[in-house]
């Protein structure tokens, strides 16, 4: 039952995308044809996170992103959880008249399964999730470089929007988790996602783009730890 909710959600995740993607909306056929593009940009977000979760040992679950509470009290919760999934992206998209693509549709957790009982640390870390987190960043990062590489420009910088905002350090999104793991493991990410959005834009051929982006991040991080020592 619990899958079966993972991938109806998933479904609408995608066509909240396709939505946004395609805005202003033409036709169906144009919102089901970007929602596919959607679609595969969550998979590989998601697939990529549940591999490295099964490898270490853990069960990892997608939901919605939603709006629980409006403060930190441990008082102030919504009675009922505000759909931000579907919310915040259309109205990015509608305030920016087009040119935002929030692209955020989901969370994810982590549990502990019984392949872990004998690891040294049997209770999920937080440098677990921010690994499981970075990967499903980096497997969309290589999904925009080749897409734009083979001439699939909207793929790729529908996966650049999707990457930028899902860096964001919020706590329900991939950029929190990298960020509750390490700050300067989220530098080095956050640099990289930042480099690669940038070299795209500008034509530069693949390799470049991977050198220059690793080059950039690891001297932001270095600069980042150094400046944490003083």
């Amino acid at each position: 039952m619990r899958r079966l909710k993972e991938a109806m959600f998933i479904l609408l995740g995608a066509a909240v995308l396709g939505y946004v993607i395609a805005f202003p909306v033409s036709s169906y056929q144009a919102w089901l044809k970007l929602s596919l593009i959607g679609l595969g940009i969550l998979l590989v977000n998601i697939l990529a996170k549940k591999i490295l979760a099964y490898k270490l040992g853990c069960e990892l679950e997608i939901k919605p992103w939603n709006f629980e509470r409006y403060g930190f009290d441990r008082a102030q919760y919504f009675s009922r959880e505000i759909p931000a999934w579907l919310i915040v992206p259309i109205l990015a998209v509608w305030i920016g008249l087009g040119s935002i693509w929030w692209l955020v549709v989901s969370t994810f957790e982590v549990h502990a399964t019984l392949r872990r009982v004998g690891r040294k640390f049997a209770e999920v870390t937080e440098w677990d999730i921010a690994l499981i987190a970075a990967l499903g960043i980096i497997a969309n990062l290589i999904v925009a470089i080749a897409a734009s590489a083979m001439g699939h420009q909207k793929i790729a910088f529908a996966s650049l929007w999707f990457v930028f905002f899902n860096m964001l350090p919020f706590p329900a999104y991939d950029g929190g988790r990298i960020f509750f793991g390490g700050r300067i493991f989220w530098v080095f990410m956050f640099t990289l996602s930042l480099a690669v959005i940038i070299l795209l834009h500008i034509a530069a051929n693949p390799f470049i783009t991977i050198l220059t982006a690793l080059i950039t991040s690891i001297i932001a991080a270095v600069l980042f730890y150094s400046l944490g020592k003083r």
